[in-house]
């Protein structure tokens, strides 16, 4: 997340730790790279954070649900090329079968 913001890790750190002042552009951009419309994280109405939590608290839960979401479609993909490897291999013992049968 650090390098996606243009920070070096410690100054992310103090962003994420409240260490350092946030202003409206920081978490509008942290907001921005984890697809959280912003007006979504101050609303009272959509509550998109759980109760106590704060808005730093909530991008860093996203950030981690993202990198989950991430290793997910990874693995999906993987399963995806292991069934097309076996579709191919299949359609080789198709056309093999067929000669031996006169078709």
């Amino acid at each position: 997340m650090a390098e996606r913001m243009g920070l070096s890790a410690v100054a992310y750190s103090n962003f994420e730790t409240g260490k350092t002042k946030t202003d409206q552009k920081r978490v509008e951009q942290a907001a921005n790279l984890l697809g959280i419309p912003l007006k979504e994280l101050y609303s009272e109405d959509s509550k998109p954070y759980g109760a106590g939590e704060s808005l730093l608290e909530t991008l860093i839960r996203k950030d981690k649900e993202i990198e989950s979401l991430k290793g997910s479609l990874s693995s999906a993909n993987s399963i995806i090329e292991s069934q097309k490897q076996t579709i191919d291999a299949l359609k080789e013992l198709k056309v093999i079968y067929e000669k031996q049968l006169g078709l």
